[in-house]
Formats: C-alpha cells, structure tokens, sequence
C-alpha cells in the first residue's frame, strides 16, 4: 500500500500547488480532494500495521487504485479548466476591473456585515426551517441548500480578515470551527456533516490567508488528531444517536457526547479496537474493489446512467408518489453482492457509482468532468469575492456546496444541484433588495457612492 499512499501524497502536493497558485484558488476543488480523502485514506493507512482484524486487502487496494485514478483526472479536468484562452479573457477583465476601480467608481462592501446576515440565515435554514420543510414535498430541496449560506458567510469573515491582515479575526474563526461539528452532532446525531464545514471552511482560509506554510504543516496533525476524534466517534456513535433521536434533553445528549472525550485516545495500528472501527467506517475502497471484481467476474452488469434517473428531477409536489431520492444501501448490495444490516447508512460514493455506471471510463470521464466543473465554479467564487458581485459568490458558493458530497449518491448531488440553483437564484434576488434598503449597514465607510454589481447605493 506503500506505494499507493506515495500516489496519493503526490495529488495532494499538486492540488495544495494549484490550490494556492497566485491569482488562481481553487477552495473547492481543494474541499472535494480533502472530502474523498478522509473516506479513502484511512482505510488504507490501516494495512500499515498489523491489521490482524483486517481482511480484503486485494479489494482495498484494488478500490483506491480506482480512486486515485479518479482524483488525477479530477486535476487534469481543473487544469483544462485553466486554458490560455480563458486565462487571456481573464486577465483582460482584471484589467478593465483595475481600470475601473481606479477611477474610484466601485464601492467596497462590508464583509462582516454580509457575514453576519448570511450565517444568521443559514443558521435559520438548517437548524430551523429544514425540520419545517422536511414534511412538505419538494421544500427540503430548496430549504437544504440555504444551510450552505452558514459557510457562505464563514468565507465573508476569511475573506475580510484576509484583506486586513487581521490575525486575532482569523484566530476566532479557527477556535470557533469545533462549532460545527458539535452542533450538528448535538441537533441531528451526525458528525460528518460539521467536519465537512470545518474543511470547507479551512479551505478557504488556505487559499485566502497569504501565509500559508503554517497550514500545510499543521495539516497532518489536525489529520491525525482527526482520525482519533473520529475512532472515538464511532465507537460510542450508537450511544449518541439514541440520545438525539430519542429527543431527549439537551444536558443528556451533551452527556453522551462527552463520551467522545473520555474514549479519546491517540489513534494507534496497533489498537485493533480502532482499526476495526476506522475499516467498518472509512475504508469506501473495500465497497469500490468488491464492486469491481464483481463486475468483473460476470456477476453484475453496468448500468449505463441509470443510477440518475431523470424522474429525480420532478418535483415531489408534482408528483406525491415519487420514489425516494437517495439511498445506496441497495444499490450498493446490488452491485457489489455485500449485503447490510437493516438500518444501516451506506454511501454510494462518487468513484463506485461512476464504475457501476460506465466502468473505468466512467470513472476516469466522471471525475475529468467533475474537476473542470469546480474549477470554473472556484473562478466565479474567488473572482466574486474580488469584485464584490454577491450574485456570483452565492451561485458558486451554493452549487459548489451541493457538488462536495464525494461519499453520496450521483442522484441526490443532481437534485442538490438543481435546488441550489434555483435558491441561489432567488436568495440572490432577495438579499440584494435587502442590501439596497439598507446600504448604509453594508457598504463600507468611505465608499464611493457608485454603485456595484454587489451593493447598488443610491444617495
């Protein structure tokens, strides 16, 4: 496995590169690699031990070969992103923007007041309206992208301590980010959730902050302090979810929770308790490789797309006896002949649904395709913040979200996507009027009066 993890510290190297590269951050891109990282990886690091509880290595290795053909393709899709031709168009628009700017007809934003309004809703929407929404059709696909604007307004607060130079703002946005993943465990019983926030938002300061060699070497620690989090996690996961699906007081559910805390203890390959754990849970390429062989010993066919049926996209309102959207635990058995317990969670995961579908030139063309994507949705985000145009920063930011659910179903990031667009839409629509009516509170003192793509101001 040894050389595969080489393979991988290789991707990793080149997406941090282009990542940073000047005048070119990709937060998303970045986010995505982080993602499918954190459900390969582990997994295979485990066989650098003893591993004595472990069985499936040919699989394992099999499934995050897969996978790292995957993300290599992901990195050329970003880098066809990047031709000459769009990078002249690019550097031809930062010069009129200059140009511009410099007859002092932009006005500059308030980044902390934007901040504050869009955690302030996505907080509302996740928190709040998602339980709401999730008993009247079709509304949980318009409500659930709005959380996203809880990381939107996140990267306002990067963006502006970035500008500034303002190392105690950047200081309270990293020692407020256990937040996330606490509060998502204590309301939905679900970790996964907060820490893939914490790494969106982590992205971004990477790719914002102008010093970054801290970060890179901090990386590993926070991986491996990470990974020994998340053995605890799942070893008192049922515990948890008991409390917090049952409903049962606050103070209770903090109780369980603390549970992580006195089961805590440095993640060791020696500790088979952890390994199991961490294979049972973080190890998707074992659910790739068994898919794989079964594939290719004739036991199972490709499907040819039709893991996203187009009905997915008609709306439940329209049509109350919709099947339900996502779901991989049968899809998953089907495919790969491992059959689960009920009630367990399983994701398809991106590399084995885009196999099942067209084999290795559905996993090589998926994930070409997935990385060109997200590196014109990084464009329209980082140049969004640069130019103040909130309507590109919410159309980028919230497609963008929907698109990082590497451990998911291709169905369920499809009907993300679609709702994503259709709210950023209309969230761009209202939040302007809003901004207009108070502009005083959200444009920046000394700002020219002209207006902006971001704040129209009128005086």
């Amino acid at each position: 496995m040894e050389d595969l993890l080489f393979w991988w510290l290789l991707i990793v190297a080149a997406t941090l590169y282009m990542a940073s590269r000047g005048g070119r951050p990709s937060p998303l891109l970045l986010t995505y690699v982080a993602g499918v990282s954190s459900i390969h990886v582990p997994g295979v690091i485990n066989y650098l031990g003893p591993a004595d509880v472990l069985s499936g290595d040919f699989e394992t290795r099999l499934g995050f070969e897969a996978t790292l053909a995957g993300l290599t393709m992901l990195l050329v899709g970003a880098l066809l992103a990047r031709t000459p031709i769009k990078q002249l168009e690019l550097d031809a628009g930062r010069a009129e923007r200059r140009r511009v700017r410099a007859a002092g007809t932009a006005a500059r934003l308030n980044n902390q007041a934007l901040g504050l309004l869009m955690l302030v809703v996505g907080v509302g929407a996740y928190f709040v309206a998602m339980p709401i929404a999730a008993r009247i059709p079709s509304m949980s696909a318009l409500v659930s992208p709005l959380g996203g604007l809880l990381i939107l307004g996140s990267w306002f607060f990067v963006w502006d301590a970035a500008q500034r130079r303002d190392r105690k703002q950047l200081a309270l946005i990293l020692v407020l980010l256990p937040l996330l993943p606490a509060s998502t465990l204590l309301i939905g019983g679900f970790l996964g959730y907060g820490v893939g926030w914490m790494t969106a938002i982590l992205a971004v300061i990477y790719c914002f902050w102008p010093r970054r060699a801290l970060f890179v070497l901090a990386s590993p620690f926070i991986a491996y302090l990470g990974l020994s989090i998340g053995a605890a996690y799942f070893l008192e996961r049922t515990e948890i979810r008991e409390a917090v699906w049952g409903k049962a007081e606050f103070a209770e559910r903090v109780d369980s929770t603390l549970q992580i805390v006195e089961r805590f203890e440095p993640y060791s390959l020696d500790n088979m308790e952890h390994v199991k754990v961490i294979d049972d849970r973080l190890n998707q390429n074992f659910l790739v490789g068994a898919g794989i062989f079964s594939h290719q010993d004739g036991y199972t066919g490709l499907y040819f797309g039709s893991t996203v049926p187009v009905w997915a996209l008609v709306p439940r309102v329209v049509w109350p006896d919709k099947p339900q959207v996502g779901g991989g635990l049968d899809l998953v058995s089907d495919f790969t002949g491992i059959y689960f317990v009920d009630g367990t969670s399983v994701g398809t995961g991106h590399v084995l649904e885009f196999y099942m579908n067209f084999g290795w030139p559905g996993i090589l063309v998926g994930f070409l395709a997935l990385g060109f994507v997200l590196a014109r949705l990084d464009r329209m985000l980082v140049e969004g913040f640069r130019n103040q145009d909130l309507p590109a920063i919410l159309m980028a930011g919230l497609v963008g979200m929907a698109l990082l659910q590497p451990g998911g179903n291709l169905m369920e990031m499809v009907v993300a996507t679609v709702g994503a667009i259709v709210c950023a839409k209309g969230t761009t629509f209202v939040v302007m009027r809003y901004v207009r009516r108070n502009a005083e509170r959200f444009v920046a003192r000394n700002a020219p009066p002209t207006p902006s793509r971001l704040v129209p101001v009128s005086h």
